[in-house]
């Protein structure tokens, strides 16, 4: 996988301008390649700036959503001027990108407007915020939020992604199905907001269903050769998953056509590595079993005899005509016993669907009540309502992030495992459903074949008997009985056909099953490359260094390691998050150092590792969560200040104080961003 190697990113400039009665409004701000601190006080207007950049690259739905809903009032609907609203007619953000090879682009986004959709970025492949040049030449008109805009030539992540030089790859998702690992991943472990960003490592990863998401970021972002041969694996295992599944499938059609003739199937060709090309049908006479080709000649003999004895003018003995009727009427009853047992495996079979049907029902309102659990504690701590302290508003019932069965000695779940899980488990029963339809649509036609024969059957019973009765020789019954061999003959030739049909599509799938199992054979046999192995002991030493220098205490720091199926920080195999306790302030603020030390050893593997894909930008927006010491918040700014070819964007209010600010600060080198009143003024 190729990465983008010593290509980085940064912000030039952003700047917002709102239209209103009053005249224009808004604020603009350049930023440096290196360290910028935005300090303001709370409410001021920090977290606006930042929700605008978030807002002008079209990344929003990592602070929790798309379009505006993401935006504070003051963006799009009214804010404060000396105390009073001033209300938004329109306005807009532009922001200027550039890239360590001297390319640029300034792009412009609708906030409020009556004309333009929210959706529509207009591109200016130039630096003119910067230089305060006007929006010259034509702009490249691209979208977002819309059905290919992470694909489409004209979609504005697509466009962003080629400008960073990004190749970004395929993943699977939790239903198996292939997508795209979305920029908006990527930036989630870059881009850290206030609000839930510091709850966990890489915590606003937006949800795509993208299978181990946040893992899948680590590995691209650290170029792991993992990456491609676990998504092979994965991809393998599906298509086998799926290849064995139409395998069983079209053998059970062969079952279920062989047992509708009363014929006897080789059981022996079920598995597709002992598949030799040939189907094997055959006849149970007399308890002695035939091949299918026998059979057939057993019945052209008959038909012949049947017709010798229709043109000559011997009359069968009472004896020969009263054996024929007891063979007719165990025919009958055998295939009425078999008719019987259809219907009532069929009536289960309904039975069995009808209850999958329920389970599916049920797990579908599990999942959509577990989805309505994680908004109900984002928008509790957004608003502030009773379920930010972890209680339900409705029934006042303690919520718990992980979900467990009461009373049972069951591994715990967090909720986005748990509704993976649940998904899994609808996923295959939705599988089970299907193949019992498809067996209850068999068992269907079986039924009606039975049926035909039995009544077919039961009329040359009824000859034979009406032959007696009248006193005649057979000729009735030995037409009828003509009449059928013909048509069983016929009835056979189409089976045959339809095997032989069956049989071309089990070569078929015998050669791709081969084949998956031959790339599957080829893979490399480990988890991890000793290339890997290498950048992961960089990684978790670059983690250690950084926690180390954040005064981290929980835990023993060499005892910490980078677990290979997480790419998580654990202690003897327990993940560090889970061994915190989030309720202890003190740890609250250690578990946020951990996070700071993660994100930034992301970056700084970049520095020892060939191809790391990432781009170059860290934004933490009041980093400095649960009462951080100053001590702690200057060993952070001071690693971002003196990290090369890095652009850092801290948002901080340090306590609303000038002395901890100057504390935390002195002697660094950095941008300084600061406004008096509100960020939004008159311009």
């Amino acid at each position: 996988m190729k990465g983008i190697g010593e290509l980085w990113m940064f912000i030039n400039a952003i700047k917002y301008i709102a239209k209103t009665i009053q005249g224009d409004f808004g604020f603009y701000f350049t930023f440096d390649k290196g360290l910028n601190i935005i300090r303001a006080d709370n409410s001021s207007g920090k977290s606006t700036v930042i929700s605008s950049i978030y807002y002008a690259l079209g990344l929003e739905e990592i602070i929790g959503g798309r379009g505006l809903k993401t935006l504070n009032s003051a963006l799009k609907d009214s804010f404060k001027v000396n105390g009073n609203d001033v209300k938004v007619i329109s306005s807009k953000v532009f922001i200027e990108i550039g890239k360590s090879n001297g390319e640029f682009f300034t792009s412009c986004r609708h906030i409020t407007s009556d004309s333009v959709d929210t959706k529509l970025f207009k591109v200016y492949m130039n630096e003119h915020l910067s230089k305060n040049t006007d929006l010259i030449g034509e702009p490249i008109f691209k979208f977002i939020h819309d059905a290919g805009g992470a694909n489409s030539e004209n979609g504005f992540h697509l466009f962003l992604e080629k400008f960073l030089g990004l190749e970004l790859p395929e993943v699977l998702t939790n239903k198996g199905d292939v997508t795209k690992l979305y920029l908006q991943c990527i930036f989630a472990s870059m881009f850290i907001e206030q609000k839930r960003g510091w709850t966990d490592y890489i915590a606003n990863t937006p949800y795509y269903a993208i299978r181990d998401a946040k893992k899948k970021v680590v590995e691209y972002v650290l170029n792991l050769d993992t990456f491609k041969s676990e998504f092979e694996k994965e991809k393998l295992k599906s298509e086998f998953t799926t290849l064995i599944t139409e395998w069983k499938s079209l053998i059970n059609e062969i079952k279920f056509i062989a047992n509708s003739k009363f014929l006897s199937f080789n059981e022996r060709i079920v598995t597709p590595s002992e598949y030799k090309g040939l189907v094997s049908l055959s006849k149970s006479i007399d308890g002695t079993h035939v091949t299918l080709s026998d059979y057939k000649k057993n019945l052209l003999i008959e038909s012949r005899e049947i017709k010798s004895s229709l043109e000559s003018e011997i009359e069968p003995t009472s004896e020969e005509i009263t054996a024929e009727i007891t063979i007719q009427t165990e025919k009958i009853e055998a295939i009425n016993f078999n008719l019987v047992s259809l219907v009532q495996d069929k009536i289960l079979k309904k039975h069995e669907s009808v209850a999958i049907s329920k389970l599916e029902k049920e797990i579908s309102e599990d999942i959509k009540k577990t989805k309505s659990l994680v908004k109900l504690k984002k928008f509790g701590a957004e608003i502030n309502i009773h379920s930010a302290n972890d209680f339900c508003p409705v029934c006042s019932q303690k919520i718990d992030d992980n979900l467990v069965l009461i009373g049972k000695p069951v591994l715990s779940m967090d909720v986005e495992d748990n509704i993976l899980y649940l998904e899994t488990q609808k996923k295959m029963l939705n599988s089970q459903s299907n193949a019992i339809s498809k067996e209850i649509e068999i068992m269907g036609r079986r039924e009606l074949q039975l049926r035909n024969q039995f009544s077919m059957e039961r009329r040359l019973l009824t000859s034979l008997k009406e032959d007696i009765k009248e006193n005649r020789n057979i000729i009735r019954y030995l037409i009828s009985k003509q009449v059928n061999i013909d048509s069983e003959l016929e009835s056979l030739n189409s089976t045959e056909s339809s095997i032989k049909e069956i049989e071309q599509a089990l070569n078929s799938l015998s050669a791709k099953i081969k084949e998956n199992r031959e790339k599957w054979d080829n893979l490399p046999s480990g988890d991890y490359s000793s290339a890997d192995i290498e950048k992961i002991m960089l990684f978790a030493k670059l983690f250690r260094s950084n926690a180390s220098s954040f005064d981290y205490s929980s835990a023993d720091i060499e005892d910490i390691e980078i677990n290979a199926a997480s790419l998580l920080p654990t202690l003897e195999k327990v993940e560090l998050r889970e061994i915190i306790d989030v309720k202890n302030e003190s740890s609250a603020s250690d578990f946020v150092r951990l996070i700071w030390a993660y994100i930034i050893a992301l970056y700084q593997a970049k520095k020892y590792s060939t191809g790391n894909n990432h781009i170059g930008v860290l934004i933490f927006d009041e980093p400095g969560q649960h009462s951080m010491s100053i001590e702690s918040q200057r060993s952070l700014l001071n690693i971002l200040s003196h990290e090369n070819n890095l652009q850092s964007i801290v948002a901080a209010s340090f306590d609303e104080s000038e002395n901890n600010f100057i504390t935390t600060t002195r002697g660094l080198e950095f941008k300084y961003i600061n406004w008096d009143g509100k960020v939004i003024s008159s311009i």
